[in-house]
């Protein structure tokens, strides 16, 4: 099958392409490379913009389907750049579907995330759950679903996953997610920061998990028809609090936790993942001990020679870069 990846040479990206790979499908990508990764050149790349109408339009063809990731996915960057953040994450999505609409292509995935349930505190959400995006990323992601839906029919369908929030191992790597931060600390600090009470709910999950659920949509036989589903697994569901002791206690265990209250983030949110662990099967799932150890040894080894770089940190990276 041909697919196109957009932001594909991203954190997650990277992950999806080579499962595609693994797969025997023919992969493209789209993306801006705006945080200067290595572009492989054994692939139909494409350094294009899903805000350029010309860019999208020679990526969209000849296309089966489009998996689309592009997008400024970090709420620090959309909420200095309100504008940007609108026109990259809604229009921009706009764009992508319109195009492969008309282009022909058979199915579209497209990333939300369950930041867009906001603050609802412990219950489990389940997909029918009222939307309170907190953010200007959370509404972008928001709006993108509703025009989504719409556009969907029997020529052109439509797959809406709600991303926990991703952490794990990436050679396009990123040290501003809330459990990959937690090994920089370890190992260059010497000691891991807690910030806030503590009792934040956030659901995780692997970031190779969530290519392989990609993947899986891409090839299902069954039409979606804009179907919505929550990505991750009931047990991923933590309290910040909770995920940095059980991260300590295993990996680090002679490094000391450094409070620092106050509120810090009112986003908590635990999520029902029922209907998606019904729907796919993920083989060989993550946890995460196993996946921030992966972090670790990278770390460790001098893979990545400065974590603090900002590359690794998308809002002052594209800050450094006077791209917002």
């Amino acid at each position: 099958m041909k697919v196109l990846v957009t932001g594909g040479n991203g954190y997650l990206g990277w992950h999806v392409v080579n499962e595609l790979l693994s797969k025997g499908h023919n992969v493209k990508i789209l993306d801006l490379n705006l945080y200067d990764f290595h572009i492989r050149d054994d692939l139909d790349f494409i350094k294009g913009d899903v805000r350029n109408l010309d860019d999208v339009k020679k990526a969209v063809l000849g296309m089966d389907s489009i998996i689309h990731l592009a997008a400024l996915s970090n709420d620090p960057i959309c909420n200095l750049t309100s504008d940007l953040a609108i026109e990259i994450n809604y229009n921009g999505t706009k764009n992508v579907a319109n195009l492969s609409k008309e282009a022909g292509v058979k199915r579209l995935i497209f990333m939300s995330s369950c930041s867009v349930y906001g603050g609802q505190g412990i219950n489990g959400l389940n997909e029918n759950a009222k939307l309170e995006p907190l953010t200007i990323y959370a509404h972008t992601k928001v709006a993108a679903e509703i025009f989504l839906k719409k556009l969907a029919d029997e020529n052109f369908d439509v797959c809406l996953f709600r991303s926990a929030t991703l952490y794990g191992y990436s050679k396009n790597m990123r040290f501003d997610l809330v459990a990959n931060v937690i090994p920089v600390e370890a190992v260059i600090d010497k000691e891991i920061k807690l910030f806030g009470t503590g009792m934040q709910l956030r659901p995780l999950l692997h970031v190779n998990d969530a290519a392989k659920a990609l993947v899986l949509a891409v090839e299902n036989k069954e039409n979606f028809n804009g179907e919505v589903f929550n990505l991750g697994f009931n047990e991923d569901n933590h309290t910040i609090g909770d995920l940095t002791s059980k991260i300590k206690n295993s990996l680090f265990p002679l490094i000391n936790i450094k409070e620092f209250p106050g509120n810090v983030d009112s986003r908590s949110y635990a999520v029902n993942f029922d209907k998606f662990s019904n729907y796919f099967k993920i083989e060989e799932k993550k946890d995460i001990i196993h996946g921030v150890k992966e972090i670790k040894e990278a770390i460790e080894s001098k893979e990545f020679s400065n974590p603090r770089d900002e590359k690794f940190i998308r809002v002052k990276y594209l800050l450094k870069k006077g791209f917002v």
